[in-house]
């Protein structure tokens, strides 16, 4: 009998968390408008006038101030409780510009230095052969530390136990990343444990596979990128896939002993195919770090005084990661928003912008609404 009450007063407990809880997992498209109308209040932070529709349902209760390379987050509390870390994306300056192109590849663990004194340590994964972009890990270590302790601050003053981590293109490829530091963060010990909820829009890569295959194992049915078909942001950085790349036990790493074997001339001919293949794969990723890795860091440094150059990782595989929840436009989108070269080639950013993003979203909830009417 007292066995079958403890399991009760358990079951009882359970059901009680369940309902307090505010975050579901899926992705929720009322939330993903919401979370638009925060991204776009704080660009429009400043402005006297703003023609796009304001949070109904989210307060702000920090904004930090900006950093050397113009990253900026806030900090904004639901009206059931849940917290917002909203960061921001690129602006019109050339030190955020330069962050996305500095996009050679680094280990997912190790040290940004940003100086003698300051020397921050971060993991993004547990594979050794995970990385990510250089330019996005400086813009977010500049800010971890300002999100953690009001993270902190926000637990110790309201019990604040769920968060939505969410930005729009860089803002979104640094979600990423800021997602994967406070997991490892709370994983370790170092953070109060939150119940985490991800958000990226229109975001691009954020580093390669074995990034993307750590980050999908924690963050199954909690974590989507929301990209528009024809922006071509979320296509990018450029990506160069070598015999490298590949898990260490694949068929090329003996290709040199079952050429050998072949008959001669076939051998030669042969071995001269495999060698221009893959030497001009590993030429174009050597190229890419090189120029975009050792000759723009003086620019980075620039601005960013006493940070240390990190050493890259020997790869430039840029794939995506997470799972895509896919805007589709229809007729009516174009009309508004039209699909030409000559249409655009004074705005290259027409589908990327956050209002596409908004009408494609709201239709996307109208036809999602269409659907259970229909059943």
């Amino acid at each position: 009998m007292k066995k079958v009450f403890f399991v009760i007063i358990i079951l009882a407990g359970f059901i009680i968390n369940v309902k307090a809880q505010k975050l579901k997992p899926g992705f929720n498209v009322d939330e993903y408008i919401e979370l638009l109308k925060v991204i776009k209040a704080q660009f429009d932070a400043g402005k006297k006038h703003s023609d796009f529709p304001r949070p109904r349902h989210c307060k702000l209760l920090y904004s930090s101030k900006e950093g050397k390379l113009k990253n900026q987050w806030n900090l904004w509390l639901r009206d059931d409780g849940v917290a917002v870390i909203s960061i921001r994306g690129t602006v019109p300056a050339m030190s955020s510009w330069l962050e996305n192109f500095y996009t050679p590849m680094v280990p997912a663990q190790g040290i940004i230095a940003f100086s003698d004194s300051v020397q921050l340590p971060y993991k993004l994964a547990e594979d050794s052969n995970a990385a990510v972009h250089a330019g996005w890990l400086v813009g977010m270590m500049s800010i971890a530390k300002d999100v953690e302790t009001h993270l902190k601050k926000l637990r110790d003053s309201l019990g604040t136990k769920e968060l939505i981590v969410t930005g729009h293109s860089q803002g979104g490829a640094i979600s990423y990343l800021m997602t994967a530091y406070l997991h490892y963060r709370m994983k370790e010990g170092y953070l109060y444990h939150f119940k985490m909820k991800t958000y990226c829009s229109a975001a691009p890569k954020p580093g390669n596979l074995f990034f993307a295959y750590d980050y999908e194992t924690y963050t199954e049915g909690w974590a989507f990128n929301v990209v528009n078909i024809v922006d071509w942001v979320p296509q990018t950085p450029f990506g160069v896939e070598t015999i490298d790349d590949l898990n260490p036990v694949n068929p090329f790493v003996i290709a040199n002993n079952v050429i050998s074997k072949l008959k001669f001339p076939k051998n030669i001919v042969v071995r001269k195919i495999f060698k221009k293949v893959k030497g001009g794969a590993d030429k174009a990723r050597d190229n890419y770090i090189y120029y975009f890795g050792k000759k723009l860091y003086p620019h980075i440094e620039a601005y960013m005084t006493g940070l240390e150059e990190p050493e890259y990782f020997h790869s430039m595989d840029y794939q995506r990661a997470g799972r895509f929840i896919v805007l589709k436009p229809d007729n009516d989108y174009f009309n508004k928003y039209p699909y030409r070269v000559k249409d655009i080639k004074n705005n290259i950013f027409l589908h990327h912008f956050i209002k596409p993003y908004m009408m494609l979203a709201e239709k996307y909830k109208a036809h999602k609404l269409q659907l259970i009417k229909t059943r």
